[in-house]
Order: structure tokens, then sequence, then C-alpha cells
């Protein structure tokens, strides 16, 4: 750790309201990322958007550069060391998104280093198309996937699927 600690933690926090409201807050490298199905004139059934930066060293040196060199992988922002300021967002969610929340052991590159919102998509698409329910079997592809890549970190994914969204419901998680 650059402030001479042995450790500290990831983590992502959201908040969701019944309203579709919701509010992040990350530290360190795991990520909340939306999935929302496309329209029936769209070719991919699903985009996927990456809600949260990567806190390490070498995300903070690519801002910069986009050809960064060496690893870096240690967090900058991590529970127990600048975690007084974590990034936040706003945002609403829409019937149909889906909130997934991933360690970066579950999100870890393949050989190929496709970009992990081309890996969510592509699992989601699979499990629409055979009929079954994307939020739980992504959760389970996520983690399996994780696993067979090297299982080097930890493989843990929440995902939340908005069914609809209530205007001035009381506050509820959406799911």
């Amino acid at each position: 750790m650059k402030d001479g600690r042995d450790g500290g933690a990831a983590a992502v926090f959201a908040r969701l309201e019944t309203d579709g409201r919701c509010r992040l807050a990350s530290v360190g490298d795991s990520a909340a990322w939306l999935l929302r199905p496309h329209t029936a004139d769209r070719t991919a059934p699903f985009a996927a958007w990456r809600l949260t930066p990567v806190h390490t060293e070498r995300a903070e040196r690519r801002r910069r550069d986009d050809q960064p060199a060496g690893r870096g992988s240690a967090l900058t922002r991590f529970l127990g060391g600048g975690a007084l300021h974590p990034f936040t967002l706003d945002f609403r969610m829409s019937p149909g998104d889906l909130l997934v929340l991933v360690s970066d052991g579950a999100a870890e590159p393949g050989a190929d280093e496709e970009w992990f919102g081309a890996v969510l998509t592509r699992l989601a698409a699979a499990r629409a198309a055979a009929g079954r329910p994307v939020a739980p079997g992504l959760v389970a592809d996520l983690v399996i996937r994780g696993e067979t890549l090297g299982g080097h970190d930890n493989a843990t994914v929440l995902t939340a699927a908005c069914t609809a969204a209530r205007e001035g419901a009381d506050r509820k998680s959406v799911v």
C-alpha cells in the first residue's frame, strides 16, 4: 500500500429505492456495473456500463496516460486508507435493469483480455436466450468464471434486478 500499511479492503455499496433511484459508493477495485436490456430493434440483447472507477496505481496512471508502464495493482483508495473520499454516484434504474456488484476476483480478465462489459452481456444474453432467469444465473456464471480463470482472488457477486419502479414509494429495495 502507498501509505505503508500491509493491507486494505475494497468495497462497493449500493442503496436502491423502490422508485428506481440508486446511490453507489466505492473504494478499491470492486465494481458496480449496470446491465440494461435493449429494445427489440437492437442486435445485442444487453448493454453494459461500469459505474465505478478502479482505485489502483495503474488505473490512476491510465487516467493520465493511455499506455501506462508497469502493473501497479496496489490500491490507492481502500477501507482503512483513503476511504474518507469514496467515489459516489446517484443514478436511476429502469424496469429490466440489472445492477451487478463484483469483487475483482469475479471480474478478472481472461487470457484474451476481453472487456468485462462484453463478458457480462454475453453471459446475460445466453441466460435470456435459454429462457432462464438472468440475475441468479449471472451470479453463478461469474463466480465459476473467476474460479476457472485461476481463483487467485475471491470471486464475489451480488445482483439486484429492477422489476418495476413505483413513484412515491417509501424506501425499500428495488429487487
